[in-house]
């Protein structure tokens, strides 16, 4: 039997014109939202600045964590869009640089 995370996140893409990246994010209760990353936010998460799919997937449990921050109750009411001053306040808050993030550094 699999046992279900609170803020999983299912169903990724990446636009490659726009630049834009989105996941649908669910909660304990199994209700799910979407949510679209901007370009300028995939760019602000990490350095170098690339907005790429490959950055996007890299940093996917980032966007994961600013999202579920954003609405800290769960209460998402429509879709959710992190922009690059979303993940500007997260990194303050949390004080984590996005290429320390998951090594233990």
């Amino acid at each position: 039997m699999s046992e279900f995370v609170a803020g999983c996140v299912g169903v990724v893409a990446f636009d490659p014109l726009s630049r834009k990246g989105s996941f649908v994010l669910s909660a304990e209760d199994r209700r799910s939202w979407p949510v679209t990353v901007t370009r300028r936010g995939i760019l602000s998460v990490a350095s170098p600045p690339r907005a790429t799919a490959e950055r996007f997937l890299e940093c996917i449990q980032i966007f994961r964590d600013i999202a579920l921050d954003k609405c800290p109750d769960g209460n998402f009411a429509r879709p959710l869009e992190l922009t690059a001053e979303d993940v500007r306040r997260w990194r303050r808050r949390h004080a984590v640089s996005a290429l320390n993030y998951g090594t233990g550094q």
